[in-house]
């Protein structure tokens, strides 16, 4: 993952996250929740939420990372036709 996008999701404190798994075209999984920070370590992407992890996106699974231009507060982790899109509205 980017330098960049690593240092802008770090900046997103007290919010709400969706997550949205697609093979290809189809919608796989959606999730949401509702966190306190977001802590980037090698491998993983974790949400903190009352100092405890709620969750982690192990980055390997997703090696391509961009920001979407088409929505604000808005990123797209690929692996070949498996990608998900974090958002925070």
């Amino acid at each position: 993952m980017e330098k960049q996008i690593k240092e802008l999701l770090k900046t997103y404190t007290n919010r709400q996250v969706i997550l949205n798994y697609y093979h290809g075209e189809e919608l796989t999984k959606r999730d949401g929740f509702h966190f306190n920070s977001i802590m980037i370590k090698h491998d993983s992407l974790n949400f903190i939420k009352s100092s405890k992890v709620i969750l982690t996106i192990n980055l390997n699974e997703f090696p391509e990372a961009s920001i979407s231009w088409d929505f604000q507060h808005y990123f797209v982790l690929r692996k070949g036709n498996e990608r998900l899109d974090v958002y925070f509205p």
